[in-house]
């Protein structure tokens, strides 16, 4: 799967773009959404965002990430894809980025007090899904915040 994205990796997002067309919206308005989403998610369960580090799963070319980062303390954000990654350090200086393999998450247990995965999943094999929450949920603080969207 990585192979797939370092290939598409310098036209990642005008495919993204030019399968979002036909919906009248740009892709950026969507994660847009998103983003608001989380962060209000985020004031309400557990307080400020600025005192929240955020694990960035399938972090792609750091479109989320640009949008979240100021808000945070601190984000990280990983990908199957090295090239990719490579993109998003150069979008988003403010955060961090791994590539990484699967099965295992390339953090320590207990480390983010979010962790989020948008449009990631429907690229996870079905069988390995509930192994990547799994990841998601060992990489949480107590009483974290996970987010598929």
């Amino acid at each position: 799967m990585a192979e797939v994205f370092d290939e598409y990796a310098t036209t990642y997002e005008r495919h993204i773009a030019e399968a979002m067309g036909p919906m009248g919206a740009r892709h950026e308005t969507f994660l847009k959404i998103k983003a608001d989403l989380i962060l209000a998610m985020i004031d309400r369960h557990i307080g400020s965002p600025a005192k929240v580090s955020l694990l960035d799963v399938g972090c792609g070319t750091g479109a989320m990430a640009k949008l979240l980062a100021p808000a945070l303390e601190r984000l990280h954000g990983v990908d199957i894809s090295s090239q990719i990654v490579d993109i998003a350090r150069s979008r988003v200086p403010d955060a961090t980025f791994a590539h990484y393999s699967p099965p295992r998450l390339p953090c320590e247990d207990g480390t983010f007090d979010v962790v989020e995965a948008t449009c990631v999943f429907h690229h996870v094999p079905i069988n390995d899904r509930a192994k990547l929450m799994a990841e998601m949920s060992r990489c949480l603080k107590p009483r974290g915040l996970a987010f598929i969207l």
